[in-house]
Parts: structure tokens; C-alpha cells; sequence
């Protein structure tokens, strides 16, 4: 993360910019990365094989999860370790 004399020099360094070809890049990598932030399809991290996950596909677990616990469709610790007892 950007520390706060960094952000400042790269404000003044923006500040001081008269070519306007050089501020609408800012423009556009500016909205290029606020659309990914805020995109479905954006990596926000792996599963232990390396596999990426997406943002839809982490909201889609959750939700998978969340409607098999309320369905009652869950082990209990001591259901678990019993189960594991005859892996």
C-alpha cells in the first residue's frame, strides 16, 4: 500500500500534467480498475491446488453453503470425526 508522501507525489505529479492526452490515460486506468474492483469475473483468490476463484464463483459456494446449513444438510464435529474414523 501506497504510503501518504507517495500518493502526494504522484497528486502533484498529476497537477502539474497541461497534456491533456496524458490525463485522459489517468481517466481510463482509473475507471479500468474501478470496473475490475467491482467485477464478477475478477480473481480474488485460489483454492489450495492453485485453482483462481472468482468473485461469482466465491458468492456461489457461500450460497451453496448457506442453503445446505439451512437445510439441515451439515455434520456435526463429533458426526465428522466419526466419519473420518473409517477413511
Amino acid at each position: 500500500m501506497a504510503t501518504a508522501k507517495e500518493k502526494l507525489d504522484i497528486i502533484e505529479w498529476i497537477v502539474q500534467q497541461d497534456d491533456v492526452a496524458v490525463l485522459k490515460k489517468f481517466q481510463d486506468l482509473i475507471q479500468q480498475l474501478e470496473s475490475e474492483k467491482f467485477s464478477n469475473t475478477k480473481v480474488i483468490g485460489q483454492k489450495p491446488n492453485g485453482t483462481r476463484v472468482s468473485r461469482t464463483e466465491l458468492v456461489n459456494t457461500f450460497d451453496l453453503a448457506l442453503r445446505q446449513y439451512r437445510e439441515g444438510q451439515i455434520l456435526t464435529l463429533e458426526e465428522l470425526d466419526d466419519l473420518s474414523e473409517t477413511w
